[in-house]
């Protein structure tokens, strides 16, 4: 789902011909997507974690929309600490593992908590949208399941740590006659891994996409329909328009980016599990998975740019800080001088 990894031939050797030994992978490249990965990681970290706060210090935004934002901001988190600074790494030693017993299980659970979050994020995104189908669409209609937002969390979770088990059984430290262990994919996985990239793909992707889509539309079309109550005045018609334009942008953004983000990095998945001798270009391979990485900043930042509540928020939260350091500073101000007297 994520790799940028191989698997191990009978022989012994590398199976995949793109594989990216160090010498094959350009310094100022590897500079490039370093530099790449500390921008979003820094997004990602910063908006993340700014948007779980908003979330739980503003008492108005505690509904279940925005507690669902939050727990994808976790799962964006989790791609933030586990699978950027993996990929930085990669760039460096790519597979090269611990040797042994630890290394084995060591391999399992970083490939494991890579895939882990990734599911958690994109299973996040299906579920908020089916918070805002019901809000919107049949506001009177509405189920426990999105209702109460601890079952969304336990759904969400659940289903995310049994759709990504393979990982745990399919990745191990294997050692190489050039005296290095590789964390990696052995060959007689290869068969089982290409049905499952299949199922990852339509129920991760395909299905997601589609649903997500389906519901928005009907989204749309409820939003555009929707007649204000009482009479239609001159500026009630132009305030309804705008605000069903701006619903609607920011409902095809959300889909769009899904869209785009994780398109490159199943294309490349592709390519590695079903024509594992085509020679890919290095760059191609590097920003494909950059750029569903990078979903996890875009995230937070499509949230604070098509949301007013949390830039209202957010503004009040600083607003607030900055009152209490210029109260505090005046109060020691007031002090020194009382003191010097």
């Amino acid at each position: 789902m994520i790799s940028l990894f191989t698997f191990q031939g009978s022989n012994g050797t590398f199976e995949h011909e793109g594989e990216l030994y160090p010498n094959q992978i350009p310094l100022d490249l590897r500079v490039g997507m370093t530099l790449a990965y500390v921008i979003i990681f820094v997004i990602s970290l910063v908006g993340n974690i700014l948007l779980i706060y908003l979330t739980f210090k503003t008492p108005h935004l505690k509904t279940t929309t925005n507690l669902l934002v939050a727990n994808m901001a976790v799962a964006d988190l989790m791609i933030t600490f586990f699978v950027m600074p993996y990929c930085i790494r990669y760039l460096y030693v790519q597979n090269i593992w611990i040797a042994g017993r630890v290394g084995n299980i060591t391999c399992k659970i970083a490939q494991y908590l890579l895939a882990l979050s990734i599911a958690a994020s994109i299973l996040t995104h299906v579920v908020i949208t089916i918070e805002r189908f019901f809000c919107i669409v049949l506001p009177f209609k509405r189920i426990p399941f999105v209702l109460k937002s601890k079952i969304s969390y336990y759904f969400i979770w659940c289903s995310s740590f049994v759709l990504m088990s393979p990982y745990l059984v399919v990745y191990g430290s294997v050692p190489f006659q050039d005296g290095y262990s590789y964390c990696m994919v052995k060959y007689e996985h290869l068969k089982t891994l290409q049905i499952y990239f299949c199922l990852v793909f339509i129920l991760l992707y395909f299905i997601p996409l589609l649903f997500i889509a389906t519901l928005y539309t009907f989204v749309c079309r409820k939003l555009w329909s929707h007649k204000v109550p009482g009479s239609c005045t001159l500026t009630s018609i132009p305030n309804r328009e705008a605000h069903n334009r701006k619903t609607v942008k920011m409902l095809i953004v959300l889909v769009t980016a899904f869209a785009l983000c994780w398109l490159p990095a199943h294309v490349m998945h592709f390519f590695m599990y079903f024509r594992p001798s085509q020679v890919l270009s290095i760059e191609a391979i590097l920003l494909s998975f950059w750029a569903c990485h990078s979903h996890s900043a875009i995230n937070p930042l499509l949230v604070a740019f098509l949301s007013r509540l949390y830039r209202k928020a957010c503004y009040e939260v600083f607003k607030t800080r900055r009152k209490k350091s210029f109260s505090q500073n005046n109060t020691k101000e007031t002090n020194v001088r009382l003191l010097a007297l």
